[in-house]
């Protein structure tokens, strides 16, 4: 065999071993609170669809100031509402969601801003890998409507996972 090619082979076989060895050990892409008192937490994360990210969270959020039984993980409360943003999932779950801008206008009468937006939601919870659904910008928030009564909040490492040859 051609010393070449055999020294070629070696080098690929090498840098697929230390690419896979290092892949668990990824540095975050970003560490971000996000506040059980806010709707949407904006990472300023630019993703594109079928992009994969791992989340995991910690922390503990309340859901009503006051209630003892309103206290939750990032995998929120067995319970659901018709007034949340993913009515199927539970109460308080750690969610995101993709936004891509399509177009705004300016209301003649009022002067507003009005944003005409693709969006994408989709459950977290404590730890998962979300292959991104659309491009466009990431969002972090809890699974619930009402949030001024709320309080706490959810510390999330996002890392990117990089397409490799063997997942």
């Amino acid at each position: 065999m051609n010393r070449k090619y055999l020294s070629w082979l070696c080098l690929v076989y090498f840098g697929l071993l230390f690419s896979m060895s290092t892949s668990a050990q990824q540095k975050p892409l970003l560490v971000i609170a996000v506040p059980a008192q806010m709707a949407w937490t904006d990472t300023g994360i630019e993703v594109q669809e079928g992009e994969k990210f791992q989340f995991h969270a910690s922390g503990t959020i309340s859901l009503q100031v006051g209630n003892p039984e309103g206290f939750c993980g990032p995998e929120g409360l067995d319970l659901q509402t018709q007034q949340q943003p993913l009515p199927e999932e539970r109460l308080g779950l750690l969610v995101g969601k993709v936004v891509r801008l399509i177009k705004t206008e300016v209301d003649p009468e009022t002067k507003e801003i009005i944003r005409q937006e693709e969006i994408n939601l989709f459950p977290i919870g404590q730890e998962k890998v979300v292959t991104m659904p659309s491009t466009g910008r990431l969002y972090l928030g809890i699974n619930e409507n009402v949030v001024e009564d709320n309080s706490g909040e959810f510390l999330v490492v996002i890392r990117k996972q990089e397409n490799r040859f063997f997942d």
